[in-house]
């Protein structure tokens, strides 16, 4: 801890019952390594009786070490700290460090959901589902829409039944969104147990004068004696009078005098004093809530038994999605969270006993710990704050669920026994501290729109400079740009774009001018970048790019969709022709952007296909398609992730999968765009830089990053919240209260988050901070109050740099073709038009392929292995099997012994016949000077697939490849050496790609039957190799089984019908 400074030494020397808060590259996980180091160094000291005995110290560390839990909220940190601390514990040899690094396993690393598991696991958490089986978010918003559509058919006599169908999706994405989140569901549960919903008023109406920063003033009365002679005859003099009679009354009654005292007043005019413009201001903030939502509330207070019967209505239907829920298959991360939740708040019994198994608590990322995490940890110390150690940054403090408070980060500095603080920032730059110190010191106390306060603000602890730094380095620079157009009164958002695209391209070229240092623009949301983008694509500068891609612009999945649609149509019609028409117009229409000149699909093809989907099923039927057009897809892991995701959930019906699709209109997904190579330009969104830092950091989209979009949905997310009326006919529906409180604390919490992030974005910065300031005509420009260019507007430093620009709109262009056409993704892989697999697959489970293509079907595509033996099992069905010698644990050993002898290491004589005949072989391989190279991975494209595999050896003299060897352990017959022949005839084709070889080389494949005692070998050409490899690959193409010899030892002799060949 040498290199620690006082700061950290605090945080570092103690035993819990500490919330340390930690700035920005403030050494946050220096920390925790170097605090979980004093631990064990303090642990050796109480042990020193067991310091003679090592055997006792390990057992003992491995106690103490399992009893430890470092957790943090991404499963990326989690193996970031993983790797920080082994590597701190690497290679110490003095005793007894020397045994930590193999006792470091025990401690429990991980995310709060992978620690949630771990308890359920155990068998500590109650009312579990009997099979754990996690899947994604799909599959849970799945599940929970087919549970809503079940409640509706069951309830055909609902009362408003007509109203509740009309808003059926409304409906169904909100419960979505409820059983996607812990808290909400659990605000649920918990209004179940209410038998009738009133209103708290006074309760209620306390809260939302807090939200609207007016609380304080409504409940004192103004004091207006000493304007009794001045100004009694004043209309705002009679406002405030008015106001003073029904001033802490929190009824809705007395908030609706407000908007009649303003009518009885007429026009007013404030005064020149302060405090009461102050008090007018508030009378005003009151009087435009109650005016805006006055029909809403005198609706509910005058029909409240219809609004029950509404609630009652919901909560039956949550009540009947939850109870259901666990019988249906699947399990989120969100529900791990629930169910520990559940559990650990209302059974001490369980709490008493993970209290005896976990005793220490370490958080990270504090401040984006949930309520209901925060009850999960505190439950499982029962409340022993002085067990805890947590982390975080508060100025980073999410509001908390209900709006009402900061979270939990405040409320635990209540409760633990001591708070620190790390001030140093080791990050940025003198001039970058004191910047983002002096510009957040002003912003986060404002309230929305930068103006006002915020009640709920976070109070900034300023960052320190370390004097072991040099300073008055750094700069911030503001690039100020009027921009003319006479003809126009209103820039666009889209041409703000263009123009801030423009001068943050030009900067970003004088960035790399002037030397090394990596950029990064980052955006809260990536709408603007593609206007960034264009200009770098267009001036040549290599960048990469996080970018948002809607599925429907997706090429893949615009395939995947019309295939889907010209398969029902024939099916319905059997109109082949207008079908088939559909189909290739999509084709066509995609690949022309790519310039990929490809057959239309035939008649025959189409036939094919729509005859095979009963028999193959949809996905390898698309996955044929996407080969025969000879695409090959970069971002398969994102795209064809999808269509497997929307083929799987619905077991492969084409009418389901076409209803389910349907969604994906509305959504997108993320990936990286690059161009050119050695990139020192970053293009990411806020969120995704977390943790990061870069030399020059340029702030985009900063004119239009404030925009909320309005809430028109029918049910809100809290208990209570939803637009309703009593009358069936009446087009217009009300908002419920909790509906008018709950869109109060979104904004809230988006303006809140906004300031997050913007502090976020800035502190990310080492060297720099940039952006460009826009007007136009001479007049300031946002598209929104909440942008960050109006806080940024709000502040002045002399620190800052100012460049003065001015500019013709005309100038710039907007380029409207979607993104994803920029992007040279599509790949034409010329006449090998056949089918592919799109995700990796290893030559292993391809070298099936070569024995027989039913069978690869079935067991690696269908994945029909466990589940087939298992139905043999049950039903006696007798499988057939090898009779000799098969051993697949003895084959890993001998192979495991052989690679030692390879490699010169100690090799066991256990298996001694077998090693007594490869001994002498491969010593006088080595002896002849030859380079053995031995079980290598090697990843390889074998006709546009992505291939991976290990090789048991391969040969070189003289720096040239010239044999590969296989060893094969049991009885071999002549369809396993095929398959054999085929493994190493992969591994060639990837070596030639490797190693850049060309077709003439010849190359010698060995297969070494161990048991045997021979060997098999063949010499081939690389290019007769290829077309070896080809002539089994185009087997892809055909799934119908010939009878071979193998079939009566095949695993699936009993489900196949074979042709006689």
């Amino acid at each position: 801890m040498s290199n620690a400074n006082s700061e950290q030494l605090k945080a570092i020397q103690h035993h819990g019952g500490v919330l340390l808060n930690a700035g920005a590259g403030s050494g946050k996980t220096f920390v925790l390594i170097e605090h979980i180091k004093f631990l064990i160094d303090d642990f050796f000291k109480t042990k020193s009786s067991l310091i003679s005995n090592e055997r006792a110290l390990q057992l003992e560390l491995q106690t103490y070490l399992s009893k430890i839990v470092l957790m943090t909220f991404t499963n990326e940190a989690a193996k970031e700290l993983k790797v920080r601390l082994y590597r701190k514990f690497e290679g110490l040899e003095d005793y007894p460090h020397s045994l930590v690094y193999d006792c470091l396993k025990f401690i429990n690393v991980s995310t709060i959901h992978g620690f949630c598991l771990k308890l359920i696991k155990s068998g500590l958490i109650k009312n579990v589902p009997s099979e754990i089986n996690l899947v994604d978010q799909a599959q849970i918003d799945l599940k929970v829409a087919k549970l809503v559509e079940k409640w509706f058919e069951n309830n055909q006599d609902l009362q408003n039944r007509e109203i509740f169908v009309k808003n059926f999706q409304s409906i169904t994405d909100a419960m979505i969104k409820i059983f996607s989140s812990p808290e909400l569901r659990a605000e649920w549960a918990s209004s179940l147990e209410k038998e009738h919903d009133i209103l708290d008023e006074q309760q209620y109406f306390k809260e939302v004068l807090q939200i609207e920063g007016v609380l304080e003033s409504w409940e004192s009365q103004f004091d207006l004696s000493e304007y009794d002679d001045k100004y009694s005859d004043k209309n705002w003099y009679k406002l405030v009078q008015r106001a003073n009679t029904v001033k802490g009354d929190l009824s809705w009654s007395s908030l609706k005098t407000i908007i009649l005292a303003y009518q009885e007043a007429g026009r007013v005019m404030p005064p020149k004093i302060a405090e009461v413009k102050e008090e007018l201001d508030s009378l005003k903030a009151i009087r435009e809530f109650a005016k805006k939502n006055e029909e809403d509330f005198d609706y509910y207070f005058n029909n409240q038994a219809d609004y029950q019967t509404w609630f009652s209505t919901l909560k039956s239907l949550f009540s009947f999605v939850d109870e259901a829920y666990y019988k249906y298959e699947g399990l989120s991360f969100s529900d791990l969270e629930y169910l520990v939740y559940q559990t650990v708040s209302f059974d001490k019994s369980v709490c008493e006993e993970i209290a005896k198994k976990y005793e220490y608590f370490i958080v990270d990322e504090y401040q984006d710990t949930s309520h209901i995490q925060y009850e999960i940890i505190t439950s499982c110390l029962q409340g022993k704050f002085e067990k805890l150690f947590c982390v975080g940054d508060k100025k980073q403090a999410i509001y908390g669920f209900r709006g009402g408070e900061l979270g939990v980060f405040i409320e635990t500095s209540k409760k633990i026994p001591l708070s620190l603080s790390m001030t140093n920032n080791y990050r940025s730059e003198e001039t970058v501290v004191k910047f983002n110190n002096d510009l957040f010191a002003t912003l986060f106390p404002m309230g929305k729109d930068f103006e006002g306060a915020d009640n709920f603000t976070v109070k900034v602890d300023a960052q320190t400079y370390p004097d072991t730094k040099e300073g008055g380095q750094g700069s911030i620079e503001r690039i100020v740009v009027d921009v003319t157009d006479e003809e126009i009164k209103r820039i666009s958002s889209g041409e703000i774009g263009v123009v801030e695209g423009r001068y943050i391209r030009k900067e970003i070229q004088k960035k790399l001018e002037e030397g090394s240092g990596d950029v990064c623009v980052l955006y809260r949301n990536l709408g603007p970048s593609k206007f960034l983008i264009q200009e770098l694509l267009e001036n040549n500068i290599p960048f990469e790019a996080q970018v948002k891609i809607p599925f429907k612009e997706d090429p893949i999945f615009i395939i995947f969709r019309a295939l889907i649609d010209a398969l029902i149509s024939y099916k319905l019609d059997e109109k082949i022709e207008s079908s088939l028409k559909y189909l290739n117009f999509y084709i066509e229409g995609v690949l022309s952007h790519y310039n990929i000149q490809v057959e239309t699909i035939s008649e025959e093809t189409f036939l094919k296909f729509a005859n095979e989907v009963e028999t193959v099923g949809i996905k390898l039927i698309f996955y044929k398609l996407i080969f025969k057009l000879g695409i090959a897809n970069s971002l398969f892991k994102q795209n064809s992730a999808k269509v497997d995701e929307a083929i799987d959930i619905n077991n492969g019906n084409i009418d389901s999968i076409w209803d389910y699709i349907k969604k994906f209109d509305s959504e997108n997904y993320s990936t990286k765009f690059y161009s050119g190579t050695n990139s020192r330009v970053k293009i990411m969104t806020t969120h995704a830089s977390k943790g990061l830092q870069f030399d020059y950091v340029f702030l985009g989209g900063i004119h239009n990053n404030g925009k909320t979009m309005p809430n028109l949905e029918t049910l809100g997310k809290l208990p209570g919240s939803f637009r309703w009326s009593s009358n069936l006919h009446r087009k217009k529906l009300y908002k419920s209260p909790l509906f008018i409180y709950e869109n109060l604390v979104s904004n809230l919490k988006e303006f809140a988050e906004s300031k997050r992030l913007f502090y976020v974005a800035c502190t990310r910065a080492v060297k720099s901070i940039t952006w460009c300031d826009l007007s136009f005509n001479n007049k300031l420009v946002s598209l929104s109050k909440s942008s960050w260019i109006c806080g940024l507007r709000k502040f002045d430093s002399a620190d800052i740099e100012i460049e003065t620009n001015q500019d013709v709109l005309g100038e710039g262009s907007i380029d409207a073709t979607p993104l994803y056409f920029k992007d040279d993704l599509g790949v034409s892989l010329g006449s090998e038009n056949l089918i592919g697999l799109i995700s990796e697959l290893s030559v292993t489970k391809l070298a099936t392929l070569a024995q027989c293509s039913r069978k690869f079907f079935l067991k690696q595509l269908l994945k029909f292995d466990e589940q087939w033996k298992e139905f043999a099992s049950e039903n006696e069905i007798e499988i057939p099997s090898k009779i000799g010698i098969s051993d697949k644990d003895r084959g890993i050993e001998i192979h495991y012994q052989i690679e030692n002898i390879i490699k010169g290491k100690e090799y066991s004589s256990k298996y001694k016949d077998v090693i007594d005949w490869i001994h002498p072989i491969l010593t006088e391989l080595k002896n002849s000077g030859c380079e053995l190279r031995s079980e290598e991975e090697m990843k390889f494209s074998l006709f546009g697939q992505m291939m991976t595999g290990i090789s048991d050896l391969y040969i070189e003299k003289d720096g040239e490849l010239t044999e590969i060897w296989d060893f094969k352990t049991g009885v071999i017959d002549s369809t396993d050496l095929e398959t054999y022949f085929f493994q190493l005839m992969c591994y060639a084709h990837g070596l030639q790609q490797i190693h850049d070889l060309n077709d003439q080389k010849n190359i010698t494949l060995k297969i070494l039957a161990l048991d045997l005692k021979k060997i098999e070998e063949r010499t081939l050409s690389l290019g007769e190799i290829r077309s070896e490899l080809f002539k089994t690959w185009q087997k892809l193409s055909d799934f119908s089984a010939n009878k071979i010899n193998h079939c009566t030892v095949c695993e699936y002799g009993n489900l196949c019908h074979q042709v006689t060949q």
